[in-house]
C-alpha cells in the first residue's frame, strides 16, 4: 500500500457517518467554516473541510472557508449555523457535524 493510500485509508476511518447514497445528483448544500487566523485555527478549518468532503461530497456543491479574527470557528450549512465555537465553549466534534448535515438531508 503506498503512503498516500494509507493516509486515505487512516482519514476514511474516522468518517464513521455517511449519508444514504446520492443517487438523484442533487448537491444541495452549501458549507462555510468561518475559523480565527490569528488564533491559527486554519489547520483545523482545513482538516474539517477535508473530512466532511470525504464524508459528503456527493451531496455538497460549495464548501468555503472564510478567514476571521476574534477566536471564532463557525459552521454554516446553507446559511444556517450548525456550531459556533464561541457557543459550545469547544471546536466540534466530526460526528456531531456530520449529524446536522445527515438531518438537513433527511
Amino acid at each position: 500500500m503506498s503512503d498516500e493510500q494509507a493516509a486515505g485509508e487512516g482519514t476514511r476511518k474516522h468518517a464513521s457517518l455517511r449519508p444514504p447514497a446520492n443517487t438523484s445528483g442533487e448537491r444541495p448544500l452549501s458549507i462555510a467554516i468561518t475559523y480565527c487566523v490569528p488564533c491559527q485555527f486554519t489547520a483545523r478549518a482545513t482538516w474539517v473541510a477535508q473530512e466532511l468532503l470525504l464524508t459528503c461530497a456527493d451531496y455538497i456543491s460549495g464548501l468555503t472557508l472564510v478567514p476571521g479574527s476574534g477566536g471564532v470557528f463557525e459552521v454554516t450549512v446553507n446559511g444556517e449555523q450548525v456550531f459556533s465555537r464561541k457557543e459550545a465553549g469547544r471546536y466540534p466534534e466530526l460526528r456531531e457535524l456530520k449529524e446536522e448535515i445527515n438531518k438537513l438531508l433527511e
